[in-house]
């Protein structure tokens, strides 16, 4: 009886991660998990700030124009209020967007723990996995698992020097 080559952990974690990729049931990779988490409250902070300085301002023009005190001067202040609420949003988004990558890992790593129970040396492994397909959409895990052909980048090594970069 021919002896079976041992089964490769890693190589059953790709397998595993690309059927969640290709099934939409159960997938593990949506489209917005970067908004999802705790993202979500810290986006939805920038939004609600930038619509209070909003109501706040138009509130303030249609006071002044109510008592007939409306004028450029005024426009100008309701404008530059706007403005700095505006950029305000911008640098927000620009601050925040470093942590939606993280988030979005963080999230499909969360929903393929629920879909699956996984033992505790395979976690980290699946971190690093759902890390290497978030970062490489075009391709399938298993695409990139088979190019690697001296087994380089799919190693228990690598993969796990990866999550502590």
């Amino acid at each position: 009886m021919p002896e079976e080559p041992p089964k490769d952990p890693i190589l059953e974690l790709v397998q595993w991660i690309d059927k969640r990729q290709i099934e939409k049931e159960d997938s593990i990779f949506l489209s917005n998990d970067s908004l999802r988490g705790e993202m979500r409250r810290i986006i939805g902070a920038f939004l609600v700030l930038y619509f209070v300085v909003w109501l706040a301002t138009y509130e303030y023009g249609v006071n002044l124009a109510l008592k007939g005190q409306f004028s450029w001067n005024t426009t100008i202040v309701a404008m530059s209020a706007l403005l700095a609420a505006l950029a305000v949003l911008i640098a927000g988004a620009t601050f925040v967007q470093p942590y939606l990558e993280k988030n979005e890992i963080e999230v499909r790593y969360k929903r393929a723990t629920e879909l699956h129970d996984f033992t505790d040396d395979e976690k980290p492994f699946l971190r690093a996995l759902i890390e290497i397909g978030s970062k490489n959409r075009g391709f399938t895990l298993k695409q990139l698992y088979d190019l690697d052909k001296t087994k380089v980048v799919f190693t228990e090594e690598k993969l796990l020097e990866r999550l502590c970069k």
